[in-house]
């Protein structure tokens, strides 16, 4: 008799255990515990709003650069080729950090909820394996555009990321509005009343 597929139930246990078992190799950060507790205490050394160091931080408008990605099936694109003439919301995640995945799916409700004629969210994993990163997407439910980067350890450098997630709000012109440090609830309104005003934005890459 030919094998039988594993049942959904079995196959959730296989791939959380893979990510459980996954570490990074380029030495970065992803959000934690351990963060919020410092967080904490530059607010209590500085009196500043325990919100600030991780706050969002407003980018000079130079171009970001044109990196070398990969599609979850392998062919190859590149930044600049993704959606020229839209405002994109670039979230860097990796499988393998927590907020990073608890994240994704408040960034598949803004997807669903901006207009796609002007703007497209977009992600792009330091994870190694492309199908490894299908199928976890595939099995939470998640559809909008992801890649992961081609030189996995040189991309953060590039776009200056040094902790995991980060999203880049980036206008049409390819220049970085925004760089959003840490998780965000995607889906509250004020996140997308903030991104919907970048619009009108001024083409192209």
């Amino acid at each position: 008799m030919p094998e039988r597929s594993p049942d959904r139930p079995a196959r959730r246990r296989t791939l959380a255990a893979r990510v459980a078992a996954w570490r990074p190799r380029s030495g970065l950060l992803c959000a934690s515990t351990a963060a919020l507790a410092l967080v904490l205490a530059w607010a209590l050394v500085s009196g500043e709003p325990a919100s600030a160091p991780a706050a969002s931080r407003a980018a000079a408008s130079s171009l970001l650069p044109d990196i070398s990605l990969l599609r979850l099936d392998g062919t190859a694109s590149r930044l600049r080729a993704l959606h020229p003439d839209k405002i994109i919301v670039l979230n860097i995640w990796a499988t393998w950090c927590p907020p990073c995945r608890a994240e994704l799916p408040s960034l598949q409700q803004l997807n669903e909820a901006l207009d796609a004629e002007r703007f497209a969210v977009v992600g792009i994993s330091v994870d190694e394996d492309p199908d490894f990163v299908r199928e976890y997407l595939n099995d939470i439910g998640i559809d909008f555009a992801n890649y992961i980067a081609a030189d996995n350890r040189g991309m953060p450098a590039d776009l200056e990321i040094d902790s995991f997630p980060q999203t880049l709000l980036v206008r049409a012109d390819g220049s970085l509005a925004q760089r959003v440090v840490g998780p965000r609830d995607w889906a509250a309104p004020d996140q997308r009343r903030r991104i919907e005003a970048l619009w009108p934005a001024t083409p192209a890459w």
